[in-house]
């Protein structure tokens, strides 16, 4: 948390990039909270301007969809269905020049689909940033996440134009 709240801190003030330029996903409301407080510490009301999701809350933002009464199913396949309204050009998504992912070592097949998605459907030119630890993959059982994504990663996304923070 700490290393990605500077690095954006450092971007904002450092390198220009204004904050709504960014887009940063992680895996649960309690992290979304942790960085929304301690991007405040470090930039003031800029920080409320940086928009922060879990993977599912942004999924399902660009969707229009809502959790209520079969909220479980939504959920579950919010990312599948953002992915593919994204790939066929249903819906778009705001430019972001800067897109954060935390906790990638929790990330599937599903959530690695998005980031693509994401990152294809912008109009410029983005920097990824993305921070795990592969000894710290927890929800390989929950969501059938796997390591191998960081491979994945730098295949796709290469380690010349991008960023990967371990």
């Amino acid at each position: 948390t700490k290393v990605l709240v500077h690095k954006i801190a450092s971007l904002i003030l450092n390198e220009d990039i204004k904050p709504e330029q960014f887009l940063m996903l992680t895996y649960s409301r309690t992290a979304v909270s942790e960085f929304k407080s301690r991007l405040y510490e470090l930039l003031g009301s800029m920080a409320y301007e940086v928009d922060i999701y879990t993977f599912h809350g942004y999924a399902l933002q660009l969707t229009g969809r809502q959790v209520q009464d079969n909220g479980l199913d939504v959920l579950n396949h919010a990312i599948a269905n953002a992915c593919q309204q994204l790939e066929s050009g249903q819906i778009t998504t705001p430019f972001k020049s800067v897109i954060v992912l935390d906790e990638f070592q929790d990330i599937n097949v599903d959530g690695f689909r998005f980031v693509e998605a994401l990152t294809d459907a912008q109009e410029g030119e983005i920097r990824l940033v993305a921070v795990g630890d592969d000894d710290q993959c927890i929800l390989s059982s929950v969501n059938g996440a796997d390591v191998q994504y960081f491979d994945k990663y730098q295949d796709r996304f290469g380690k010349d134009e991008k960023e990967f923070l371990d």
